[in-house]
């Protein structure tokens, strides 16, 4: 309830509704967020209190950082349990909190605040030998040291003594993209004409900068004769400026250099050797250390280092012809051409070198600062990481081509709006007929069942977009992609793909499933919808808040159970089951004579049962193992077959699972639903008319038809 992935989700999604219900909790019930702060802010000590909601509460707190406040009153609950009682999950965020390398955190954690605390530019008076000692920890040799420009911020007189040359007849090609750049370029360029491999070209790519910058342009022009100064016409963003420097390169080898980051001077040489040794990679990425302009580390419920997407060094021929270029979106690029270019070549054609060979400068104006925190990013990069996530899945089993355009015509997958203009575009608002939000991380049963409903609605005619909120019972702590089966849907155009955030206007948004609007986001909502529709295929807690739109809902129970039990919310007088897929078929017996085709769906071992006399097939789960089958007995894994072409080679399902969606895709697909029972098998068959009679009263219950026309009335009239 209080672990990692329950944080986790709560920072991901901006839960603040969730603050007041931990406090409740770490309180026992005996107040909230507001009495819990009032004796926390002044230190006044509190009675009893449960740790581990206290502990969640604070950490959560200080990594949602919403408002001003927010990292002091973190601070404050965290010290009502001081550091002995503190648990181990939140000893890092408190230790980074204090700035005290004391605490019981992990060696990268110390390291950071140590040398953080040793820093002579946060603190006076401090050794500069033994701060440069412990910042060069886990750099190449030679090691880092500081020029003696002390007029400049720390970061722009990074250096190292002179490095021994490589002289190698390969040339390797360095496309710096800047915009509106300072003088943190002419640290950039520097760093690579410092490198040890010294058969380089640096191209310096302008992305339609004003005239005013042509001075700082024109001075790193001249530092070196190996550097060649490219225009673009205006100002596209920084992908389409490196697919410009990759046409322009020379270079058997490119890499890519932002416009204020460090090189080590042994970053080339480091980079390009795996490949000189092993004509089978086709690229090689590395790590930076991400520090500020006075070279601090910590931040806040992060680590400093990570995988450096800009320092991609590849072979420019190969990965060209068969991946092509970057992305031309404002952001996320990067990121997606290095998957790209591994779902193309595979895993082991390009390696990652675990060093530090660069320092990233965060600047308090940076895009990726603004738009990534701990467990957090922008709700379009997630939409944008989820589509082309779903492209390589394809490119990977051969199922579709790697390459991408230096234009960017063509994108195989959306690319939200707020990749693709400037910050300063009006972003118009778009129209769709219903919007179904789910969890659609994984194909559940309700996911199930919405994707039938959607394709009803499609069929009807309607326009139809997807938004994904988590559910709340199923926390993770890494976020995870909608699931390939919606998205590959998405990426088609058959179906929309919207951001909580975006602004868009629908008739009805219809939530698939309640849980995903108990804690509501602290996001400034976009969406419009006229009416908002909850669908209840099974009882709900109270405290749900589907208010966030503006809207209040109309909560529509899916079966009478479900009616029976929901008494915590109004009901429509109506109820609304889900429906039976459009059987797509593949060719089905006529009759049902002879030895019967028996399957059944199986995520569970004890599922099992033997069906002496009949052929039977099974779907299994991945993941469950069984017992050894008879000979004659097909077994699937279910990644291995999709559920509809198995159930379109039966003649009765076994209901083992009681999956009411798995009843109706094997009722839709053609068969007779039964239990496990041999004797009922046969007399249904010897009955062919009660078995039609049977399939005919369950799809005319599920009829796609009369959901897709009661959505549809709701879109156009409202309640």
């Amino acid at each position: 309830m209080y672990g990692v992935e329950n944080v986790a989700a709560a920072v991901r999604n901006r839960a603040v509704s969730l603050r007041d219900e931990w406090a409740r909790a770490a309180l026992g019930g005996a107040g909230g967020l507001g009495e819990l702060l009032a004796r926390a802010r002044p230190g006044q000590p509190i009675g009893e209190i449960r740790v581990e909601p206290l502990a969640a509460l604070a950490q959560l707190i200080a990594l949602q950082d919403l408002s001003p406040d927010d990292r002091a009153d973190a601070l404050a609950l965290f010290e009502l349990l001081g550091a002995r009682a503190m648990p181990a999950p939140q000893r890092a965020v408190y230790a980074q909190l204090t700035g005290s390398p004391w605490h019981r955190v992990d060696r990268r954690v110390r390291w950071e605040l140590l040398t953080d605390l040793a820093n002579p530019f946060r603190h006076r008076r401090r050794s500069h030998a033994l701060w440069l000692r412990l910042f060069r920890a886990g750099l190449p040799s030679p090691a880092v040291r500081l020029d003696g420009r002390t007029g400049r911020a720390p970061f722009d007189r990074l250096c190292t003594a002179r490095v021994s040359p490589v002289d190698r007849p390969e040339l390797i090609s360095v496309v710096v993209t800047a915009y509106r750049p300072g003088a943190g370029l002419l640290t950039a360029v520097r760093s690579i004409l410092a490198q040890s491999w010294r058969h380089l070209e640096v191209l310096i790519v302008d992305d339609g900068s004003p005239p005013e910058f042509d001075a700082i342009l024109e001075r790193a022009a001249a530092l070196d004769p190996r550097v060649r100064m490219l225009r673009q016409v205006r100002n596209a963003g920084t992908y389409a400026a490196r697919n410009a420097g990759l046409d322009a390169a020379r270079g058997q080898f490119a890499t890519f250099q932002d416009s204020d980051d460090w090189s080590h001077p042994r970053r080339l040489e480091l980079q390009v050797t795996p490949l000189l040794r092993d004509p089978g990679l086709v690229a090689t990425t590395s790590c930076g250390r991400r520090v500020t302009d006075d070279l601090t580390l910590t931040r806040l419920g992060l680590r400093g280092g990570g995988l450096n997407p800009s320092a991609l060094l590849l072979r420019r021929d190969p990965v060209l012809r068969t991946a092509g270029y970057l992305d031309v979106v404002r952001k996320g690029g990067d990121s997606e051409y290095i998957d790209r270019i591994i779902a193309a070549f595979g895993a082991r054609a390009v390696q990652h070198l675990p060093q530090h060979l660069a320092l990233i400068r965060l600047s308090g104006g940076s895009l990726s600062r603004a738009e990534i925190r701990p467990y957090w990013i922008h709700p379009a990069r997630a939409l944008y990481r989820s589509g082309y996530l779903a492209w390589h899945r394809r490119i990977a089993s051969g199922q579709a081509a790697a390459f991408r355009p230096r234009d960017g015509s063509g994108r195989p997958f959306p690319a939200p709006a707020h990749l693709l203009r400037s910050a300063c575009d009006h972003l118009p608002a778009e129209a769709y007929d219903v919007i179904v939000a789910a969890d659609w991380r994984a194909p559940g049963e309700t996911q199930r069942s919405a994707l039938a409903e959607i394709e009803a609605l499609l069929r009807h005619g309607l326009r139809v977009a997807i938004l994904h909120l988590e559910d709340w019972r199923r926390p993770s702590r890494k976020r995870l992609p909608v699931h390939h089966t919606v998205q590959d849907r998405v990426n088609a155009g058959r179906i929309g793909q919207v951001a909580l955030t975006d602004p868009v206007q629908c008739g009805v948004l219809l939530v698939r499933q309640a849980e995903v609007v108990r804690h509501p986001p602290a996001e400034q909502v976009g969406i419009v919808p006229r009416t908002v529709l909850v669908l209840l295929d099974e009882a709900v807690r109270e405290g749900l808040d589907a208010g966030l739109f503006g809207v209040t809902p109309l909560w529509c129970p899916q079966t009478p159970a479900v009616r029976a039990a929901v008494d915590s919310v109004p009901l429509t007088d109506f109820d609304l089951p889900t429906v039976t897929v459009d059987p797509v078929m593949a060719p089905r017996r006529s009759a049902l004579t002879g030895v019967p085709v028996v399957g059944a769906e199986i995520t569970d071992s004890r599922q099992l049962r033997p069906l002496p006399g009949s052929d039977l097939r099974l779907r299994v789960a991945d993941g469950v193992r069984l017992p050894r089958q008879p000979a004659d007995r097909l077994v699937y894994r279910a990644s291995e077959v999709d559920a509809l072409e198995f159930l379109g080679q039966l003649d009765f399902y076994l209901d083992l699972s009681l999956s009411p969606r798995s009843v109706l895709d094997a009722t839709a697909m053609g068969c007779v639903v039964v239990a496990p029972d041999l004797e009922e098998i046969r007399r249904l068959q010897a009955d062919p008319e009660s078995a039609a009679a049977r399939r005919a009263s369950l799809l005319a219950a599920h009829n796609p038809a009369k959901f897709a026309n009661r959505i549809a009335a709701l879109a156009r009239n409202g309640r």
